[in-house]
């Protein structure tokens, strides 16, 4: 299990509690994984990865944000949205992260599912699907 705080990173093995300092990349929104060794974390402007010791930046978002969520379906299928007013997200198909464009929705949350879709939604009570 991992927990965010501001500066922080808790992970739970089973057994005992360990924090991982993180670098000064802005507020830590999200964090997910699907194992041990594939664990994310949505910063305001960025997405880190656990490199088994602490987390690298993999990768930085153009647009300002306000939030930001991941979530996916295991290493070669991940989605990042933020709450921007351009209406766009982030999705990692293993080898790079790709822009996807939405348009005017300001999104705040992703759902993906395995060989199925993938959901954000967003302010106002928008919903899309977006496309792998």
């Amino acid at each position: 299990m991992w927990v965010l705080s501001s500066t922080r990173v808790q992970h739970w093995n089973g057994t005992v509690w360990s924090s991982i300092a993180v670098a000064p990349f802005g507020d830590m929104r999200s964090v997910w994984g699907s194992g041990a060794g594939d664990v994310y974390i949505a910063t305001q402007f960025r997405v880190l990865e656990f490199n088994g010791t602490d987390f690298d930046e993999v990768y930085e978002a153009t647009a300002i944000n306000r939030g930001a969520e991941l979530h996916g379906t295991g290493p070669n299928d991940i989605w990042f949205v933020r709450s921007t007013d351009l209406g766009d997200a982030s999705h990692f198909d293993g080898s790079q992260w790709k822009r996807v464009r939405i348009g005017a929705v300001d999104l705040s949350s992703v759902w993906a599912v395995e060989g199925g879709p993938v959901y954000a939604a967003g302010q106002g009570g928008a919903i899309v699907r977006l496309d792998r």
